[in-house]
């Protein structure tokens, strides 16, 4: 604690000797902890942490069939299982639509639980062919449109001009994010025809949205893919996949439940923790000094075991330096950078966990 009071002591005297460093970035300010994004709102990872945060607008886009709205209906059942307010507003489907799926969600939600009659948190509005947006809550947690382009549409618009993408950002999206300044403001849409990784029309659409998600479809189990993070809200890079999305069908009902992504095969078929490796790594680099194991569990999200062994191979290949430390401690200090984007060793990106894994529904806080 003296240490650090004398590091800010010191950089207080040099800002006042150098009126550049009040301004900048600079010296041990690299080394400092960035601040926490905001508080999550739904799609809770098992590891910590969630997909969806509070004063954010996403861009959900993906082939059809693969159940985006589907996704987020799930999201507004969770959010509204948690006592906070959910919005959706379809522009695609019908009310009876949404109560089949809503009802497959492992909840008892009725017709009046639907309602807007004050009394439920969880909010449906069938809005086709109509562009009059209904009131909302200012305390709403989460609210969703389905879909950009079927608004467009409605409204007139032609979702390949960007001029008239401002005019649905003016109609739409500011009333919203104005009514709701907190929540999780999420934007369907459908990809472009020539290219499923980007939303289709014009290209307008992305300096609006903090975070850009696609939906893909990886073996037995959907996947969210980070195409844009304004506010580098998660730790993968761009074009990394931020959680695996798992759908538990029972006899009659189904049961969303999200991973984090953690690992890759080798050549030969082995497990690779390359997600946490690069994590961990990032982690060590900002800290200047050698930490404990203990140090790393505590600050860097992810299973304990699977942490456990992304360290143990940082060190085997010679990313970090493991030495004895007190208390039979070991201490990690970073020697080179890691990064998953780079290693020669990783392959093809899969969850480690099977899709019979028990369900384990989340159960803590708002991480």
């Amino acid at each position: 604690m003296v240490a650090v009071r004398e590091a800010e002591a010191h950089a207080a005297v040099v800002a006042l000797q150098n009126p550049l460093t009040a301004h900048y970035l600079t010296g041990e300010g690299w080394r400092s902890e960035p601040p926490p994004p905001p508080p999550a709102v739904a799609m809770h990872l098992d590891e910590g942490g969630a997909v969806l945060r509070e004063n954010r607008t996403y861009l959900l886009t993906g082939e059809a069939g693969l159940g985006k709205s589907f996704l987020m209906l799930g999201a507004a059942v969770e959010v509204a299982n948690a006592g906070r307010a959910a919005v959706f507003l379809d522009w695609e489907d019908s009310r009876r639509t949404a109560l089949v799926r809503v009802r497959a969600l492992r909840v008892g939600v009725t017709e009046r639980g639907l309602s807007d009659d004050g009394t439920a948190h969880l909010f449906y509005a069938c809005t086709v062919g109509d562009t009059t947006l209904p009131p909302l809550l200012n305390d709403s947690a989460l609210v969703v449109v389905d879909s950009v382009s079927r608004v467009m549409g409605a409204m007139g618009l032609d979702e390949n001009s960007a001029t008239d993408f401002l005019r649905f950002v003016t109609g739409i999206v500011e009333p919203l994010r104005e009514a709701a300044p907190d929540a999780a403001l999420v934007l369907i849409d459908h990809p472009g025809h020539a290219d499923p990784k980007r939303a289709r029309g014009t290209s307008a659409k992305r300096p609006v949205v903090d975070v850009e998600l696609t939906l893909t479809m990886s073996a037995a189990h959907r996947r969210l893919v980070l195409r844009k993070d304004r506010h580098a809200d998660y730790t993968v890079p761009v074009g990394g996949a931020v959680a695996d999305v798992y759908v538990h069908r029972g006899e009659e009902t189904s049961a969303l439940h999200y991973r984090e992504s953690v690992a890759t095969f080798t050549e030969d078929g082995a497990l690779r923790m390359t997600v946490l490796m690069e994590k961990v790594s990032r982690y060590l680099e900002r800290q200047g000094a050698p930490v404990s194991k203990r140090s790393v569990v505590e600050h860097v999200t992810g299973r304990e075991r699977n942490l456990s062994r992304a360290m143990d191979t940082l060190a085997a290949e010679g990313y970090v330096e493991a030495t004895p430390g007190p208390n039979r401690a070991q201490l990690l200090d970073s020697l080179k950078p890691y990064r998953e984007a780079t290693d020669p060793k990783a392959h093809a990106r899969v969850s480690p966990e099977t899709r019979e894994a028990p369900l384990q529904p989340h159960t803590g806080g708002t991480t």
